[in-house]
């Protein structure tokens, strides 16, 4: 059987003790705060560029929380 493929994962993060990734968890923790303080309940009234920053800061909170959960699964 063939062996699996070794990924160079040192774009995403060091090693597995990287403390970038703790770092990542906590500031999508943080983005994730900050959304619902900024548009729990007020969704309803939001402008196209109210939904426009929603969409970009959730998109921007989904990248910096997936990385190392690829970082993980690909190790």
């Amino acid at each position: 059987m063939p062996s699996l493929p070794c990924w160079d994962l040192t774009d995403l993060f060091a090693g597995p003790d990287d403390p970038a990734i703790e770092r990542a968890f906590a500031a999508g923790e943080q983005a994730m705060a900050a959304l619902n303080e900024t548009y729990k309940g007020k969704l309803a009234q939001a402008d196209a560029d109210g939904l426009l920053d929603l969409l970009q800061r959730y998109e921007q909170l989904l990248q910096t929380v997936a990385k190392p959960v690829v970082f993980a699964s690909l190790r």
